[in-house]
């Protein structure tokens, strides 16, 4: 997002939208749309919150904080915003610059350079990238597949150690088509669970957890820790299921 300048223009649009309410009902911070609260609880006599007239178990002050929450709310959704002409002209301007990108590049597997595949999970989705190392300059990638998956509520309740060998199974799952031939494959995550579990497969009780590892150890790889704050797929992690998305196929992978 801060490489595209997202969040700010974001702030610049929603508080052009909101700037009749700005400051009375709202005051926009970054990606935050705050309400303000009524400036009393309309205390009767005996230090009771007066109530609405229509409802009584009602009470005046949350009636009028939630007409403020439905004000912005509708001045967000009816803002009549408009997408067309050169704004058109302007997206196709950007998605021929990603495509022509020096950052992106399809596995070269003629190289012995090492290829890398960065997986982290939560609770929402796995999330995961493939890249391929510069073979003169290790610390430079070239970035080839970019994934999410999203959990189902059944998996979502999975315990963490589970969550995250289960992200490595779906992501190799994912991918195997491109790891086919690849003999110097990096995993990176940053989690140390997982390599206890593999090494130690025949201690879990759950079969399907030795399921997973026994299909995991199908490929060669090394596994690489690395800490949260540093590991690149945490961005893709946020998003929720969406109206037509795509469902993983499936296949014979962990038969």
């Amino acid at each position: 997002m801060g490489w595209t300048n997202s969040v700010p223009i974001f702030h610049d649009d929603v508080t052009f939208i909101l700037q009749l309410k700005i400051p009375d009902t709202t005051i926009p911070y970054i990606d935050n749309v705050l309400v303000c609260s009524p400036a009393t609880q309309y205390p009767l006599p005996d230090g009771s919150p007066e109530t609405h007239l229509d409802n009584p178990r009602i009470h005046r002050f949350i009636w009028e904080h939630f007409q403020s929450l439905n004000h912005v709310v509708q001045h967000m959704k009816y803002s009549s915003g408009t997408f067309s002409g050169h704004k058109i002209a302007a997206q196709e301007n950007l998605k021929a610059a990603l495509l022509a990108s020096p950052a992106l590049h399809l596995i070269d597997y003629s190289s012995k350079a090492p290829v890398i595949l960065a997986v982290d999970t939560s609770h929402i989705t796995v999330s995961f990238h493939l890249c391929q190392c510069d073979p003169n300059n290790s610390k430079i990638c070239y970035y080839a597949r970019f994934n999410s998956i999203t959990l189902n509520d059944h998996e979502a309740r999975f315990s963490q150690p589970k969550l995250e060998l289960y992200g490595l199974f779906r992501a190799l799952r994912s991918l195997k088509l491109y790891l086919i031939s690849i003999y110097n494959l990096i995993i990176e995550v940053d989690t140390h669970n997982i390599k206890g579990m593999l090494a130690n497969s025949d201690l879990k009780p759950s079969t399907n957890i030795n399921h997973w590892i026994l299909s995991i150890l199908t490929f060669h790889f090394t596994l690489v820790h690395v800490p949260g704050t540093l590991h690149t797929p945490d961005g893709l992690l946020c998003c929720p299921p969406q109206p037509g998305n795509i469902a993983e196929p499936s296949d014979d992978f962990d038969d």
